[in-house]
C-alpha cells in the first residue's frame, strides 16, 4: 500500500471507531430493556427501548419492544404508532405483524387487525406462533364479517395443533359467526 492510501485508510478506522463507539449505548440500553421487559417492568422497559429508537431510528425491534412494553403499561395509542413504525421498518417480519394486529383488536380497530394480519406469510410464521395468529386472524375476520376466511385459517390451524383449545374456541366462534350453528 502507498503512502497516498493511508489518509483515507485512517479516515475509515475513525469512521468505523466512532460508529462502535455511538453503537455501545444503544446497546446498553436494548440489554437493560430486555431485562426490564422479561422481569415484566414495563416502564422502565419502555424508558430503555425509548432510548434505543432515538439513537437507532431505523432499529425495527427496537420499535416493536417499545410497542408491547407500552401495551402492557395500557398505552395503546402510542403503542400502535411503535408497531406500526416496526412493520413499516420491517415489513417482512410476520412476528411484528401479529403483535401490531393484537394490539390493533385490543384498540378495537377489527379492520386495521383484519389488513395487517392478512399481510401475514403464514409460513414465515414460527410453528409456535401459528395458534396465536390463526386466533388473532379469526377475531379480526369475524368482526369484519369475514366468518368464511376465519373458518379456514382456524381449521386448517387445527390441523397441525389440535390440542390448543384457542383455536378450537375461534373455530366455534366463528361458525358462529357464519351462521353454522350446529358446527359451533
Amino acid at each position: 500500500m502507498t503512502h497516498s492510501h493511508r489518509p483515507w485508510l485512517l479516515v475509515g478506522l475513525i469512521a468505523l471507531l466512532l460508529a462502535g463507539g455511538l453503537a455501545l449505548p444503544a446497546q446498553a440500553e436494548w440489554t437493560k430493556g430486555l431485562e426490564a421487559y422479561n422481569k415484566r417492568d414495563w416502564a422502565t422497559a419502555a424508558k430503555e427501548f425509548e432510548e434505543v429508537t432515538k439513537t437507532n431510528p431505523d432499529y425495527a425491534a427496537g420499535f416493536y419492544y417499545l410497542g408491547l412494553s407500552q401495551r402492557s403499561l395500557g398505552n395503546l395509542s402510542p403503542a400502535l404508532a411503535s408497531m406500526q413504525k416496526a412493520v413499516e421498518l420491517d415489513p417482512a417480519n410476520a412476528s411484528f405483524k401479529i403483535g401490531l394486529g393484537h394490539a390493533q383488536l385490543q384498540g378495537n380497530r377489527p379492520q386495521d387487525a383484519y389488513t395487517t394480519l392478512k399481510g401475514v406469510d403464514v409460513a414465515a410464521v414460527d410453528a409456535k406462533q401459528r395458534s396465536t395468529y390463526a386466533v388473532l386472524f379469526a377475531q379480526a375476520a369475524a368482526k369484519t364479517n369475514r366468518g368464511g376466511e376465519a373458518v379456514t385459517v382456524v381449521s386448517n390451524q387445527l390441523k397441525n395443533d389440535s390440542h390448543n383449545a384457542g383455536p378450537h374456541q375461534a373455530l366455534g366462534v366463528d361458525y358462529s359467526t357464519d351462521g353454522a350453528d350446529t358446527k359451533a
